[in-house]
């Protein structure tokens, strides 16, 4: 199994609201494009500014096929971009087991 842990840093003010506008195209454009979307987490403590997408997959090739799909999409990437440009700051953890 792989996951995949996508930390995205909220800026505060109106780009919070940006981003959710901006969030909600993506996952509707991963959906379209056949990436996994994920699952979305809150922090009940703390800042409250981070949010994780967590994106689960069978194995390392399905996380690959994944991930090309992703990358190879260059309408979703542009628009990937944009909500990305929203953010302060994002990481992205990949883990196997």
């Amino acid at each position: 199994m792989v996951r995949e842990l996508i930390f995205m840093d909220l800026r505060l003010g109106p780009d919070t609201d940006r981003w959710k506008e901006a969030f909600a195209e993506v996952q509707d454009a991963m959906r379209r494009i056949g990436v996994e979307p994920g699952r979305m987490w809150h922090p009940m403590t703390g800042s409250g500014r981070t949010v994780v997408i967590e994106r689960e997959f069978e194995s390392l090739a399905a996380y690959e096929a994944d991930d090309e799909r992703f990358h190879d999409a260059t309408d979703f990437m542009a628009l990937w971009r944009t909500m990305e440009a929203l953010l302060d700051r994002m990481r992205v953890e990949v883990w196997q087991s």
